[in-house]
């Protein structure tokens, strides 16, 4: 199917304006100076930055029945607020002591665990259900009615409440215009993507399965996401369709929408089919969905080239019953394998290999060390050995008897590879450029044209732009700086610290002209542009963990 950036921003357009209305133009500076507050009571200002202006993208939904007609999509809002990081090691502390209480699951083997465990299968039926848009129909109200439920069973503090509900604070940006849920006053929203979004769904997944158990039982349901399963012991046709009934009223109370299919022998749940009348479990595809795996030549370290088949073929035992099913599944992903030139063979493990004798100890954990990690990007075509290269210096440097050989050493100072940009994000790259092509630079409006310090390019915008500052002696010093805006707007500034001597200690520029006027030396600028250079964005770097501690009295900080 053939598509453009036109047919693509109308698909967007859509599905934008689908659910979404104009926010205030202040509106992200709301968030922003709340997220201040919080950063700096945390004491991680210095780590936090503001929300990041990502703009919104959609993705087909392929495997969609007739999606060439239909066009299904998936907005996906990559715009949410830092503070989520902080918000998710919270909810995730609040959220570990409720699966205890019910069935939340954590992955497949969780599910797994808990089909093996039904008592009498051959007596039971599937009931499978799925949440209808689960993260956008969570409501305030809901989460909020998640939290008091998890207070019961663990310390929620009324400044983590804050943190968490701050986190859901989020704009939907597309085009040159902020967005908002139609249907909320307040900007709330519960984004795919977001630091913490699986995390207040699996919260909101424990309060939602405190309603189900007197349906079903505490044993007989399970949540993943946005995925329930639960199981109906000989029930009929009136009574499995009593029970339906009542299932979608418990979610139509809650605000939310299900679809839900009853009396079912065999399910597809995950990435598992399992049979309940034959104990039955094994891998399942959707359809239209072939394994593809990465390429034996492709630009990857050797290490991860290896772990791929043998990664593969342990994820297929453990979703796997027996030895016969293995065999069932193998030909799709060994043929995978092979046409991304892997050459290892799928198998069971050998069932007459000896199990550990009773009693035997444990292979014992190596300690905990401080290791220092070194990651080159890998090459195919560098020839040198990077890794050998630099472990050979740190023997160098820091042999036995030097001082600093404790904390320098092979077993403080590791090396391992990174992976060059892969073909999506290529793809994505090239995409961006064609749906945001780079405007060109404004004409000069300067009044004498004659007089532009650029010679008609001040108009230019992310530019690196150097003034040199000479005298009659013609001794020359040159002050260098980058400029997101148009370089007029800066140039604009520096001609302010340059008039006023209240703004003397602003540049250094103004620094080293006010001190030669002091001095009565006469002084020429000359302004020219080095390079183009953008400026930083916060898009696009990579959030590392929040680790905050709550404090009563914040310190001065670097301001957020």
């Amino acid at each position: 199917m053939s598509a453009n950036k036109y047919m693509y921003n109308a698909l967007l357009t859509e599905n934008v304006t689908k659910t979404y209305k104009h926010a205030t133009n202040s509106a992200d500076n709301e968030i922003n100076s709340e997220a201040k507050v919080i950063a700096e009571r945390l004491e991680i200002d210095d780590r936090v930055n503001v929300l990041a202006k990502s703009e919104a993208f959609i993705t087909l939904k392929d495997h969609k029945e007739n999606f060439e007609k239909k066009l299904p999509c998936r907005l996906i809002n990559p715009a949410k607020p830092q503070l989520g990081v902080a918000s998710k090691e919270i909810l995730e502390s609040v959220t570990e002591p409720l699966r205890s209480h019910v069935n939340l699951w954590k992955n497949t083997h969780a599910v797994i665990d808990w089909f093996n465990g039904i008592q009498n299968p051959r007596e039971c039926s599937f009931v499978v259900f799925d949440i209808v848009e689960f993260y956008p129909s969570i409501s305030e109200e809901l989460l909020k009615s998640a939290l008091e439920h998890a207070s019961s069973n663990a310390l929620t503090r009324k400044s983590n409440v804050d943190i968490m509900m701050h986190a859901r604070k989020s704009l939907l940006f597309a085009g040159v215009r902020a967005w908002m849920k139609k249907d909320k006053d307040e900007i709330f929203d519960v984004t795919m993507g977001s630091h913490d979004g699986a995390e207040a769904c699996e919260l909101v997944g424990a309060f939602i399965l405190s309603k189900l158990v007197p349906i079903f039982g505490k044993e007989n349901v399970g949540l993943y996401r946005d995925d329930g399963l639960a199981i109906l012991r000989k029930a009929n046709g009136h009574r499995a369709d009593r029970v339906r009934k009542d299932v979608i009223e418990a979610f139509r109370k809650l605000g939310l929408r299900i679809t839900i299919d009853t009396n079912m022998k065999a399910v597809n749940f995950l990435d598992i089919t399992m049979n309940i009348a034959t104990g039955i479990y094994k891998p399942y595809r959707k359809p239209n969905d072939t394994p593809l795996y990465v390429n034996t030549k492709s630009n990857h370290p050797p290490s991860v080239i290896k772990s791929i088949p043998v990664g593969v073929n342990k994820r297929l035992v453990s979703i796997s019953c027996t030895k016969e099913v293995l065999e069932q599944a193998r030909p799709l992903f060994a043929d995978a394998l092979r046409a991304s030139g892997h050459a290892s063979e799928l198998s069971f493990p050998d069932e007459d290999q000896p199990a550990p004798a009773a009693g035997s100890r444990p292979k014992k954990r190596n300690r905990d060390r401080r290791v220092i990690w070194f990651n080159p990007p890998y090459s195919a075509s560098v020839a040198t050995g990077i890794g050998a290269r630099f472990l050979s210096l740190i023997q160098k440097h820091f042999p036995k008897g030097s001082k600093m050989h404790k904390l320098f050493n092979r077993n403080t100072v590791k090396i391992s590879y990174s992976c060059m940009p892969n073909m999506a994000r290529l793809i994505k790259a090239h995409n961006k450029r064609v749906l945001h092509p780079p405007t060109p630079d404004k004409d000069c409006n300067c009044r004498i044209k004659n007089s532009c310090p650029l010679e008609g390019k001040c108009q230019a915008d992310n530019v690196i732009y150097q003034a040199m500052v000479s005298d009659d002696t013609r001794n020359a010093k040159v002050y260098t700086g980058m400029s997101a805006p148009p370089f007029k707007a800066r140039y604009s500034y520096h001609l302010t610290t340059l008039r006023h001597d209240r703004y003397e200690n602003s540049t250094e520029l103004s620094k080293h002209v006010w001190s030669m006027k002091r001095d009565n030396r006469h002084y020429v600028i000359d302004w020219k542009i080095r390079d183009r250079a953008t400026s930083f964005d916060n898009t696009c770097i990579c959030m590392w963990p929040l680790h905050y501690r709550e404090v009563s009295h914040p310190r001065n900080r670097r301001p957020h």
